[in-house]
């Protein structure tokens, strides 16, 4: 045998590609589930005229994340998840932060709409969306008004909201988290299906949540997030999704530690885009409360197009 043969098969068998390796039967049922469930779902809504029901989405968003080995735990410092009907916006460290969905069953998450276009999971992810609680957003200012329609209709029905307002993964760092989801709490107006306006009439209070990574491969990190990107995967620009995947199933195990902060109220500020920085202020306070300046999304992501491909 070849030296080269050696080294290849050397780089082959790792432990870390052993531990991926046993999560593929687990891996493929989750994904099977999900399609046979979420086609059953679709139907069902239709025929029996049901529009909600998150059930299935947080089963199998939990069960991916039992694959992945990834858990949440919440630090001494969480207020309880309040009972009224609320906005969550949420850090966004990495993609494996829908674990977080679940946490909010009373919740509809908000996500961007250009996941319908992945391949062979996009007609998946749609009809997941449309049948099991999620609101799907354009993030364009020509659908501005039906994506604020979208969350004033779900929120004066009782439905509460969850979403990353910083609209994409930034690891450790803090971006400018987008005021949208707020601005009906100051009058803003949206569009139902008929572009008819609809106002919000309801009382709805804010409540922030902070995401740090605790733990990874057994080893506390939560004070050193030079260490995060192993979970985040910011920096890791392979252009195959199974690649990326795989990668994140050779982590024995990941720990995010979530902080939820009390209620704000929209009657305390001036502006959605004054309560929203003061949102944003209270988890930076906590994630990384050494970051000097704020970047915009669009900044970020052309700083991070600049960045070498990386994998931690």
């Amino acid at each position: 045998m070849t030296e080269t043969m050696k080294n290849l098969i050397k780089d082959i068998f790792t432990k870390e590609n052993w531990r991926a390796f046993k999560k593929i039967p687990k891996a493929l049922y989750v994904f099977a589930g999900a399609a046979l469930s979420t086609g059953f779902l679709s139907v069902k809504n239709k025929i029996a005229g049901e529009k909600r029901s998150t059930v299935l989405r947080d089963h199998f968003i939990k069960a991916a994340a039992k694959v992945m080995d990834t858990k949440i735990e919440y630090s001494p410092n969480s207020v309880p998840v309040t009972d009224k009907v609320a906005i969550f916006p949420m850090k966004h460290l990495g993609r494996m932060d829908a674990r977080m969905v679940p946490e909010f069953p009373q919740a509809d998450f908000m996500m961007t709409a250009h996941f319908f276009n992945m391949p062979v999971l996009g007609p998946l992810i749609k009809a997941g969306a449309d049948a099991s609680g999620f609101i799907a957003t354009t993030q364009t200012k020509e659908n501005k008004g039906k994506d604020l329609g979208n969350v004033i209709q779900r929120l004066n029905s009782g439905v509460s909201i969850s979403l990353f307002p910083a609209g994409v993964c930034t690891g450790v760092e803090m971006c400018e988290w987008s005021k949208g989801s707020l601005e009906p709490l100051f009058g803003a107006a949206g569009q139902d299906l008929n572009g008819k306006d609809v106002f919000l009439e309801r009382d709805v209070v804010v409540q922030p949540v902070a995401l740090q990574v605790k733990e990874i491969n057994g080893e506390n990190v939560l004070d050193q997030p030079e260490k995060w990107s192993k979970y985040t995967m910011i920096f890791d620009k392979s252009p195959m999704v199974p690649t990326r995947i795989w990668r994140r199933m050779q982590l024995e195990s990941v720990t995010l530690q979530a902080t939820v902060l009390p209620e704000m109220l929209a009657s305390d500020f001036n502006s959605a885009a004054d309560m929203m920085n003061e949102a944003r202020r209270q988890v930076l306070e906590i994630v990384n409360p050494n970051q000097q300046g704020m970047r915009k999304r669009r900044e970020f992501l052309e700083w991070l197009d600049q960045q070498p491909h990386q994998v931690a």
